[in-house]
């Protein structure tokens, strides 16, 4: 149930809940590069040994399969993990951004929404734990399968170990950054389908659009991506309804709110930082 102690008198954007650079995130972000610092180790203590003494015979190649073969079989060990850095997540956002929205609508409008989990929600947290545990599976299969990958490439066009090694060192930084980039992205896609639900559950059925500001912004002219598919540049300050409607529904600018964007609301596309300011 939602009391109202005031009512505003005409619709308007408020400040809106950012889905990046939370608390939240930088928890993930943490507890996956632990992830790949195991991975690294693993393969530095056992693997880049066997690499050096020789990569020239067929003895060895099998040997080194065998040992990342050995590796992938206990990695289980540690996918165990998993499930509970991905349900640690959903819980840690979900509150932090049900707080923050109690908050924000207390001191737009009076409004104090009574926080209840909502079989909407209950299914945003399960799917976001599902899709977390899979991306976190994914790390080091595509670790492991990338050092496989090279082996073979060294193998064929017989280059040293020395290159193989420096190759293989060289997949620390790109996992790294992978990890950093799902923590980041994870986080405000789910920050984002939370804060549809709950606007929506409030009776809000539009945001006005805000993006960052930044050379990052897709779509800026003088940024990184000015010839990005989807601007979010160009959406600044537009007004958009969460749920596609056949009746036009007035915005504070006077005009329709536009139909949702074909990349999803704010914070959906991948690395997308703006944030849904709610229409109340």
């Amino acid at each position: 149930m939602i009391q109202t102690t005031r009512r505003s008198k005409t619709p308007r954007p408020v400040r809106g809940i950012k889905g990046h650079r939370t608390s939240e995130e930088v928890i993930f972000r943490r507890e996956l590069l632990n992830i790949v610092k195991a991975l690294e180790a693993s393969v530095k203590e056992e693997l880049l040994p066997v690499i050096r003494a020789d990569l020239k015979t067929d003895g060895p190649i099998t040997d080194i399969f065998s040992i990342i073969a050995n590796l992938r079989s206990r990695v289980g060990d540690l996918m165990t993990l998993g499930e509970h850095i991905a349900r640690k997540l959903a819980n840690n956002v979900d509150v932090m951004q049900s707080k923050k929205f109690s908050n924000m609508m207390r001191r737009a409008v009076g409004i104090d929404p009574a926080e209840t989990i909502t079989p909407d929600i209950s299914d945003i947290l399960e799917i976001s734990v599902a899709n977390n545990v899979s991306l976190i599976k994914s790390i080091p299969e595509q670790y492991f399968g990338k050092i496989e990958a090279l082996i073979r490439q060294n193998v064929e066009k017989g280059r040293s170990s020395g290159s193989l090694l420096s190759d293989i060192q060289n997949l620390s930084g790109v996992t790294r950054s992978r990890a950093k980039l799902i923590a980041r992205d994870q986080t405000a896609k789910l920050v984002s389908n939370l804060n549809q639900a709950r606007q929506e559950s409030a009776g809000i059925v539009g945001y006005m659009w805000h993006n960052s500001g930044d050379k990052a912004v897709r779509g800026n002219p003088s940024g990184l991506y000015p010839n990005s598919k989807y601007n979010h540049w160009r959406r600044e300050g537009k007004f958009y309804l969460w749920k596609p409607s056949k009746k036009e529904i007035i915005a504070p600018d006077g005009k329709p709110f536009r139909q949702p964007p074909p990349d999803g609301h704010p914070g959906n596309a991948i690395n997308c930082r703006c944030t849904a300011d709610p229409v109340i």
